[in-house]
């Protein structure tokens, strides 16, 4: 069976340090970052599980864009019980076992420090 759409997701990897800084204060840096990972996860949870989504190509687009952020989001997928496949391993047509591509951000990394992802967006 062939996939119908694409749902694409933009996410900032969960990191200590670098996520929900705002929340930091109150939860610690490690803290900040469990809570980004846990609402990532609601939302990753959320779209694989409804019915209207099945036949749906689920890409999930992650920044920074590196490997070692790469690997952390496969794990994020596998805790969740989530398959997942690299953008540059996925085939369109072949490949319906993989619940999400994923898809690193092509971006300057060092200038990750905006608490939007939105403006890195519009670079």
């Amino acid at each position: 069976m062939g996939r119908n759409g694409t749902i694409v997701v933009f996410a900032k990897c969960p990191l200590p340090g670098s996520s929900k800084t705002r929340l930091a204060p109150l939860l610690g840096d490690d803290g900040a970052a469990l809570l980004a990972q846990a609402m990532l996860s609601d939302v990753l949870s959320s779209l694989t599980a409804c019915d209207h989504l099945q036949d749906t190509l689920k890409l999930l687009v992650y920044a920074p864009g590196d490997s070692n952020t790469g690997s952390r989001m496969t794990k994020i997928l596998a805790s969740l019980g989530l398959s997942s496949c690299s953008s540059e391993s996925y085939t369109p047509r072949k490949d319906t076992t993989s619940n999400w591509v994923l898809m690193p951000m092509l971006s300057d990394s060092s200038d990750l420090t905006s608490s939007s992802l939105g403006d890195k967006l519009m670079d």
